[in-house]
């Protein structure tokens, strides 16, 4: 499937979306596993990580949350050493999403390791501001802007390096936004 000319290897993922969004979830099972074995016949791991992600999301989305979690942290785990970046961001979006129909908060260490202690920043606000970050690199202010306002609205004031980091970070998604006259409110008293 990789010499195939792009999009055709993700036939089995649109059906299977297809049918999930009509809401034939065993439909859209069966054609998600069908995907998922033709793909690691071919040896094209990262489209099996991707089905078997896409197949995660809707169990993640239909009440089958553990199982949803299992096959999202598997894809990531068996298509990471080859997946594009692009790719491992996806599975780890997926992975993260199924954390959260799961129940799992980002504190929590689950699988029963404890964080280190010097990641005691990390949260699920951070996180935003993280991915915020990247839609700000990219000039995409509507991402942006909606993030860092929701994460700046509650963030603890007297860590004064992250807010003046991530109002810049506003300052500059808003410019992209040709919003000039929202630049200066943020930093209004």
């Amino acid at each position: 499937m990789n010499g195939q000319p792009q999009g055709t290897a993700a036939h089995p993922q649109i059906a299977g979306w297809i049918a999930s969004d009509a809401g034939q979830h065993k439909e859209a099972e069966r054609i998600y596993r069908l995907g998922i074995s033709a793909a690691r016949q071919a040896e094209d791991y990262t489209l099996a990580g991707n089905v078997a992600g896409s197949l995660a999301y809707q169990f993640s989305n239909t009440g089958r949350e553990s199982e949803g979690l299992r096959l999202a942290q598997a894809a990531f785990n068996d298509a990471r050493a080859e997946a594009p970046p692009k790719a491992r961001a996806l599975y780890l979006d997926r992975v993260a999403w199924a954390h959260t129909k799961a129940g799992q908060a980002l504190s929590e260490d689950s699988d029963g390791t404890e964080s280190p202690a010097y990641l005691y920043w990390v949260d699920a606000g951070e996180l935003r501001v993280m991915e915020s970050r990247v839609y700000t690199e990219l000039h995409r202010p509507l991402r942006a802007v909606p993030l860092l306002r929701e994460v700046l609205s509650e963030y603890d004031a007297t860590r004064t390096r992250e807010m003046a980091l991530y109002l810049s970070w506003l300052a500059v998604a808003l410019a992209d936004a040709n919003e000039a006259n929202a630049i200066a409110q943020p930093f209004r008293a």
